[in-house]
């Protein structure tokens, strides 16, 4: 099987096909949403809760929630690199509600405004209405890195390698095993035999087969270069993992013999906050 079949045709909707793609966006989405915000002020250098918090805090849009506005912003940042939106509502020189928009829709224009499906051309707040937050920056560029172009060789591996996998065992990738009658029982008897032993291994009661007394059945042993596609998925997984900053333990696909404590499942927990550290701080200041 060509593995890199898959090679240019990985997007970032089609790349939510390999389960670490969608474990890590996810995964770190979830999280970082369901995080309680909570909107404060320092007088004097005191910490000082405010009582009536912002729109863009408790009811961003209009037609979603706000922990699945926020969930939108983080998979935008790990799909494309980019979250984009359209202000709909302002108070002063903030936004109080913001439509998130797919970064699919948002082409940058020479001219450096945006084109944006269904809104035509806009210019960056506060200029204009269209709200940027890059995450993965680079120096000189106003755009943030999309980790699914980068990395599109290596989710199209374990793209191709599912792909294999699925062929394999669906559609008789690889024969099971050879029916060898000792005398050549003509094209009908051939389909005669094969038709008996399909009946007994495809049955609900999965019965015997019975041969005739010269018959032999020859089972076959999985090729050892057909049998990579295995290793090659479980090396993905992690590739996919490392792309996303996460512990390919936490997306099953942890070293085998290995084995949970308390301790280290908490020093594991401990690292995930840790990481998850990034992705708070860049909503947090998004929200500010």
């Amino acid at each position: 099987s060509d593995l890199s079949s898959y090679g240019g045709s990985v997007s970032e909707d089609s790349a939510m096909r390999h389960d670490a793609v969608w474990s890590c966006r996810t995964r770190i989405a979830q999280d970082i949403s369901m995080m309680p915000v909570d909107v404060v002020r320092y007088v004097n250098g005191e910490r000082q809760e405010v009582a009536n918090p912002p729109k863009i805090i408790t009811t961003p849009s209009p037609w979603t929630t706000a922990l699945d506005w926020r969930y939108q912003v983080v998979d935008s940042w790990l799909s494309n690199g980019n979250a984009y939106g359209v202000v709909t509502a302002v108070s002063g020189q903030y936004p109080q509600t913001i439509e998130i928009v797919s970064p699919s829709s948002v082409t940058p224009m020479p001219s450096g405004a945006f084109q944006v499906t269904g809104h035509g051309v806009m210019e960056l707040w506060p200029l204009g209405r269209l709200w940027h937050v890059p995450a993965y920056t680079a120096p000189g560029q106003l755009l943030g890195l999309s980790p699914i172009a980068y990395h599109r060789a290596t989710i199209s591996n374990g793209l191709a390698a599912e792909q294999f996998g699925k062929s394999f065992f669906d559609s008789g990738g690889h024969p099971t095993g050879i029916i060898a009658p000792g005398t050549d029982p003509g094209p009908d008897g051939a389909k005669h035999l094969k038709a008996r032993f399909l009946d007994a291994v495809n049955g609900a009661s999965r019965e015997p087969i019975v041969l005739p007394k010269d018959t032999a059945y020859i089972p076959l042993q999985v090729a050892p270069d057909d049998s990579q596609f295995l290793e090659t998925q479980r090396y993905t997984v992690e590739q996919i993992c490392r792309i996303f900053g996460e512990d390919p333990a936490d997306h099953g696909a942890s070293a085998g013999g290995s084995s949970l404590t308390y301790a280290n499942r908490s020093d594991a927990e401990l690292s995930r906050l840790k990481r998850r550290q990034f992705w708070v701080t860049k909503m947090q200041d998004a929200l500010t």
